[in-house]
């Protein structure tokens, strides 16, 4: 599973909307978060912190 897939786990498990997704990983636009979503871009390690501290939900390597 990728970063991206559990990152849309994460959020629809947690029912969160996606601008607050947005806000949690410090995104401009929701087209930034879809691009993690589909694994075109990996998250960085300050936006997987920010994920985890604020769901508190674990993610794998």
């Amino acid at each position: 599973m990728t970063f991206g897939q559990q990152i849309r786990a994460i959020r629809i498990q947690n029912k969160i909307p996606i601008f607050a997704m947005c806000d949690i990983l410090g995104l401009a636009s929701e087209s930034e978060y879809f691009a993690i979503e589909r694994g075109a871009v990996r998250p960085t390690t300050y936006q997987k912190i920010m994920l985890v501290i604020s769901t508190r939900c674990p993610l794998a390597n």
